[in-house]
């Protein structure tokens, strides 16, 4: 998923993205554990994602405080 935001870092409107779901490494696992591994890929498929919004350019993070993105 892809945002524009303001990056502190840049200094100027950036594109911002976070990373998604390894889905082939989530199919490996569910294959090499017979299927147990399913629960775990559907649960983090529906979760929100943890991991925080980046800079496409620079890489700084993007933290909750600063979450003013528009589309």
């Amino acid at each position: 998923m892809i945002k524009s935001a303001y990056c502190s870092t840049c200094g100027t409107q950036r594109a911002f993205e976070r990373p998604g779901l390894n889905h082939i490494l989530h199919l490996l696992l569910s294959l090499v554990t017979c299927g147990c591994w399913i629960l775990v890929w559907v649960l983090l498929a529906v979760l929100p994602p943890h991991e925080p919004y980046q800079c496409r350019t620079c890489g700084a993070k993007l933290h909750k405080s600063e979450l003013r993105m528009q589309n």
